[in-house]
């Protein structure tokens, strides 16, 4: 888990791994906890598969990851 900001404003993040098989694409997620909000970064980025950065609501006890680091 990283943390950033000072004490008071700190936010909590989680980095996983993910996949989407249906359009075979691997994203850096970066998961702000408190928020329920993940930042999906493609990791090899091809415009016909995807437009880029997703922003979206996320429950992370409903998915499952191939690395968290």
């Amino acid at each position: 888990m990283y943390s950033i900001l000072n004490k008071k404003e700190r936010i909590n993040l989680n980095k996983f791994l993910d996949y989407d098989k249906s359009i075979d694409q691997f994203y850096e997620n970066i998961y702000l906890k408190e928020e329920k909000f993940v930042l999906k970064i493609p990791l090899n980025f091809d415009k016909e598969k995807h437009s880029g950065i997703i922003i979206e609501p996320f429950d992370l006890t409903k998915h499952t990851y191939l690395v968290a680091y």
